[in-house]
């Protein structure tokens, strides 16, 4: 955005701030070219997929190595103070 800025500031003070104005307008409309060429358009649905926190864990013997442990959750009275005893 800095960079916008100062391109901004550059070209006005080079054709005028009417005219990058009309430069502004007439091309801000250009910056949805990307996602109308990608394969965004192609995209129907978003997938559904469980949340992290329901999604059953696997067994080791299904992965072929140890799972990590489960996250540690602070005490109420930890979370309460923000972390401050």
């Amino acid at each position: 955005m800095p960079l916008g800025a100062a391109l901004g500031a550059w070209l006005a003070s080079w054709i005028g701030l009417a005219d990058t104005a009309l430069f502004a307008a007439v091309a801000a409309p250009l910056s949805a070219l990307p996602v109308v060429f990608s394969a965004v358009r192609g995209v129907g649905a978003i997938p559904d997929h469980e949340p992290a926190a329901e999604r059953p864990r696997p067994a080791p013997s299904e992965t072929g190595r140890p799972q990590p442990p489960p996250p540690v959750l602070d005490p109420p009275e930890v979370a309460a103070t923000g972390g401050v005893l």
